[in-house]
């Protein structure tokens, strides 16, 4: 019987029960998109300059350079030498500009996973939270 009272009769919610429930919806939408909009922003405001600036390095030819300097190293864990440069910006800056880095550069699947799990290690252990969203 109650549960025909909050119905009603034809199945539907009763209006004064729909309305409560809109309200945390919405709120929860809102808040959501609020959150999401502000993490697009921080995450773009990383990555656009960092992917500008491996564009530069590219076209001047440092890219190169850099990748000559560090192919010993990269080679023991069967990346290019350009990797290093992902690696090093995930070391210095964040692990987001990595993200930005290996975007820019030409790296297999499998040399993106490795990739991947070389920037990530060194976060885990961590202290600081300077790389968390605002």
């Amino acid at each position: 019987m109650k549960r025909m009272r909050e119905t009603g009769s034809m199945g539907r919610m009763h209006p004064s029960r729909s309305h409560q429930l809109r309200g945390p919806v919405a709120r929860a939408v809102r808040d959501g998109s609020r959150a999401g909009l502000r993490t697009a922003v921080w995450l773009l405001s990383i990555m656009i300059p960092v992917s500008f600036v491996v564009l530069v390095l590219r076209w001047s030819g440092a890219l190169a350079y850099v990748g000559d300097l560090f192919a010993p190293v990269f080679r023991f864990l069967d990346l290019p030498g350009s990797s290093a440069l992902a690696f090093l910006s995930s070391l210095f800056i964040s692990p987001y500009t990595a993200i930005a880095v290996m975007g820019e550069l030409d790296l297999s699947v499998r040399e993106v996973t490795i990739q991947a799990v070389v920037v990530i290690s060194p976060d885990r252990w961590s202290t600081s939270k300077s790389t968390s969203p605002p």
